[in-house]
């Protein structure tokens, strides 16, 4: 309260004083308030001059703590351990470009998908669109990869990783080189825009690591040649082949009204015909007598078809090519409601593929260099190891020691078929530019293979072990998603939360 007293004091005061003041003194007054406001204006415009200045000071200085961010933020985690901006945009970026590489000329010219377009546009199903299949994808690679660290932890299994890194590198160099991109650029259109090799070296170190122990494991899954036959015994059909000939009879179904047509014909608007039911009963049974005639020439007059496996065998007459105890000469008639054909087919034989294989080791560069790399080969002793020294060198980590089993003899070329069919010494080399693969081939000849049903067989068994195994270690990895970055995940749980309500009875009966 005194204080109060005090302040209306003062301005009792003031305006006592004021009524004393002449004009020139009010004048003079309004023009010192005017300086000081000046003087008080510039200070503010001072101060915010330098606190503009230190917010763009503060902007700048927050780039690479946002990179920082983006790098070392934890995108998911795995069994709690995290995983990072730049691990996973890297699993993302090879998932995806993996895929494309494969599938994505075949998406775009046979179902017409704009494959360069924005991939959360472009949908995989009816859930997930391409990006949110690929973070799926990353995030099961991820998941295998550190289920595989953990059993490495376990059984203590060790590898320098430090040549195959090496190797990696030098491979990735002659990439980058021929793309005509800097380093940084393109590590960051095909890794992600954190990407560089610095930041990267441990998650590619962590991955060769992964694929040395995965390697070891699955060359522990082998079958021995006792299960692969048993396998074969089990599963014939897969893999034999037959000789067949046959006849196709097309019905002949009316393109416009006969005297059977009726009110379930139908001429479209521009002018095509719909057979009624009658008409094409009608021209199935002139087939069918048709078919039968020609069962009786099929033998002579059938189109050959000749080592056929179960899968590449007309559909509707493989089972009956494949049924035990088909015997040579057997005929049949099958029909095709949905060709509106008839089949007229002849059994010739069944038979186990006996033809050989061959086993080579393999060196594939994209350069018209093979001559040179086989001189080389001879100045570094011209034996195996030496070449397989040569396809470290010339083919990178990816081609392994660069042995290739059970290849068949067209499998590089019209020169080197030619070449593998001369009955090659073990230790012979070849190599040959193939032009419409722009791609360089050296062979070093090891021996004849088994037929390729052994070699299917055999990988299928193998494969089928792995991915048991893998299945198994990589379902009791846990993904968690704290931050909501996960697209997929939150898709799904939408769709599994998706109620369906029953049908009415006016719905089911509509």
């Amino acid at each position: 309260m005194a204080q109060e007293n005090e302040t209306a004091k003062e301005a009792q005061e003031t305006a006592a004083a004021e009524k004393k003041l002449t004009k020139y003194d009010l004048k003079i007054q309004r023009r010192e308030e005017e300086r000081k406001k000046a003087e008080r204006d510039e200070k503010i415009f001072s101060i915010v001059g330098v606190c503009v200045i230190i917010a763009l000071v503060a902007l700048i200085a927050s780039f690479p703590i946002r990179s920082y961010l983006a790098v070392h933020g934890t995108v998911l985690t795995l069994d709690g351990e995290p995983v990072s901006r730049v691990e996973f945009d890297y699993y993302y970026n090879s998932v995806k470009t993996n895929y494309l590489n494969n599938y994505g000329y075949y998406l775009q010219y046979y179902y017409g998908m704009d494959m360069n377009g924005d991939m959360k546009d472009i949908m995989y199903d009816d859930t997930l669109s391409f990006h949110d299949f690929f973070e799926q994808s990353a995030v099961e690679q991820l998941r295998q990869n550190a289920a595989l660290r953990k059993e490495i932890a376990a059984v203590g299994f060790t590898h320098d990783v430090t040549q195959d890194y090496a190797d990696y590198i030098d491979a990735l160099g002659k990439t980058i080189k021929e793309s005509g991109q800097t380093v940084k650029a393109y590590y960051q259109s095909n890794f992600g825009p954190y990407a560089t090799e610095a930041r990267l070296e441990q998650t590619v170190k962590n991955s060769l690591l992964v694929t040395a122990y995965y390697d070891e494991k699955n060359a522990g899954f082998l079958p021995t040649d006792g299960e692969i036959d048993t396998y074969y015994a089990e599963h014939p059909d897969d893999y034999d082949f037959v000789d067949y000939r046959m006849t196709t009879v097309s019905a002949q179904i009316p393109t416009e009204p006969t005297e059977l047509a009726d009110e379930g014909a139908v001429v479209g608007e521009d002018g095509s015909y719909t057979a009624s039911e009658a008409e094409i009963e009608k021209a199935m049974a002139d087939a069918a007598a048709e078919a039968d005639e020609a069962v009786k020439t099929v033998d002579t007059d059938g189109t050959l078809y000749e080592g056929r496996t179960k899968i590449q065998s007309n559909s509707y007459v493989s089972d009956w090519l494949f049924e035990e105890g088909r015997k040579e000469g057997d005929t049949t008639v099958a029909s095709s409601d949905v060709s509106h054909s008839y089949y007229a087919a002849e059994f010739l034989s069944r038979y186990q593929d006996t033809k050989p294989t061959y086993n080579v080791r393999l060196i594939a560069t994209q350069e018209d260099n093979g001559e040179a790399i086989l001189a080389e080969y001879r100045a570094a002793g011209g034996n195996e190891d030496a070449f397989i020294q040569m396809v470290k060198k010339y083919s990178g980590s990816g081609l392994g020691d660069g042995l290739r089993e059970g290849v068949s003899a067209d499998s590089y070329g019209d020169a080197a078929k030619e070449w593998l069919e001369s009955s090659p010494a073990a230790g012979d080399t070849f190599s040959a530019f193939v032009e419409d693969y722009g791609v360089t081939y050296v062979l070093y000849y090891v021996g004849t293979g088994r037929p390729s049903w052994y070699y299917t067989i055999r990988d299928t068994i193998q494969s089928d072990r792995m991915t048991e195994y893998l299945d198994g270690i990589t379902e009791q990895v846990e993904v968690q998603d704290p931050k909501g970055n996960l697209e997929y995940l939150k898709k799904l749980a939408e769709k599994e939360e998706t109620v369906i309500e029953p049908a009415t009875k006016e719905e089911s009966a509509g």
